[in-house]
């Protein structure tokens, strides 16, 4: 009689939303973790019966650099990107862009693009960005 009431109320609209919200987050949290130790972190490390446990790779080599002479009288013209965010990695959650902007310094021409994030956007990052939230272009 327990077992059917629980399997009634898994199966409820809210319940099963918040079971793939909990995928979502620990994917996340998983995304950030890979990202923040880069290359050298892997996930499931050690569930392969084909592990690697005696040696360690070899160290990469860095790489060289030449001058190169015929870049002498180019003009030199750089692009400004700036990236709005709904917040902070906190918690192992990686924060949404909201906003994506660029200008072409040598030109002065600016883009800006506005993107709804799927994740709620912190108080302190609405306060920093005035708390717009259109989208499309500025």
């Amino acid at each position: 009689m327990e077992r059917q009431k629980r399997r009634e109320r898994a199966a409820l609209p809210q319940k099963k939303r918040r079971r793939l919200e909990l995928k979502q987050e620990k994917l996340t949290q998983k995304g950030a973790k890979e990202a923040a130790e880069g290359d050298t972190y892997q996930s499931e490390v050690g569930m392969t019966p084909n592990v690697d446990t005696e040696s360690i790779p070899e160290a990469v080599p860095k790489p060289g650099y030449t001058k190169v002479d015929n870049l002498v009288h180019l003009q030199l013209s750089y692009v400004v990107i700036d990236l709005e965010t709904s917040g902070l990695i906190q918690r192992g959650i990686i924060p949404h862009i909201t906003q994506i902007a660029a200008q072409d310094m040598a030109s002065g021409e600016k883009f800006s693009w506005y993107v709804k994030p799927l994740i709620p956007i912190t108080a302190k990052a609405r306060k920093k960005s005035q708390g717009f939230l259109g989208l499309g272009r500025k």
